[in-house]
């Protein structure tokens, strides 16, 4: 059967993102589906400025452990030209400490293109 056919809809998040998201992930994958990241986690490793680390960003960098680049790494993608901002990282602790860079990010775009801020949050 495929997955569209078993897909439910839910309103919990945790079910959303491993039933469906990681779901759809693994149905691609057991049926030889080529899958990737349109923006790849070690490159945006690579291009972090490390002005912006503390201890938990650079355990990051050196790669001690793996995190999601939209809530830890935030800042790095919407430099590379990612779309969003996840409206979690406005409500909730980064770890890696980087949310008083959000302000910057934000006049930025304000000021330059506030059609894009528009369209990131």
């Amino acid at each position: 059967m495929g997955f569209w056919e078993n897909f439910k809809y839910h309103h919990n998040k945790w079910f959303v993102v491993n039933g469906n998201e990681f779901g759809f992930s693994r149905w691609m994958i057991d049926h030889n589906v080529p899958t990737g990241g349109l923006w790849d986690y070690f490159n945006l490793l690579s291009s972090t400025k490390r002005n912006r680390s503390n201890e938990n960003r650079e355990k990051v960098l050196a790669k001690d452990h793996l995190v999601n680049p939209t809530m830890e790494l935030w800042d790095v993608l919407i430099d590379q030209g990612f779309p969003f901002i996840k409206n979690l990282i406005l409500n909730e602790k980064v770890a890696c400490g980087n949310r008083d860079h959000l302000c910057n990010i934000i006049s930025r775009l304000a000021k330059n293109n506030p059609r894009e801020l528009k369209t990131l949050l």
